[in-house]
């Protein structure tokens, strides 16, 4: 389900360490809870443990950073539909 979107300013300012780090690599993976989720994808020879997802509202234009065991569960939701 990689459909990709324009990534908004506001999710962009939330990853800006990773995007420095790695470049912009963002990608609208669903809908969760009525927010657009996008996750980052780390270049393949980086060892990072959890997913780090971007969760944005698109009515109030705020991000919300998630990961470790909450953005599992959250990638596990999307995989239902």
């Amino acid at each position: 389900m990689n459909t990709k979107k324009d990534i908004p300013d506001i999710v962009r300012q939330k990853a800006k360490g990773l995007i420095d780090l790695y470049g912009i690599n963002l990608d609208f993976i669903g809908m969760y809870r009525g927010m657009d989720v996008y996750e980052f994808h780390f270049p393949e020879n980086t060892e990072t443990g959890y997913p780090f997802l971007y969760l944005y509202d698109k009515l109030s234009n705020t991000a919300t950073e998630v990961t470790g065991f909450e953005a599992l569960e959250i990638i596990e939701q999307l995989d239902k539909y």
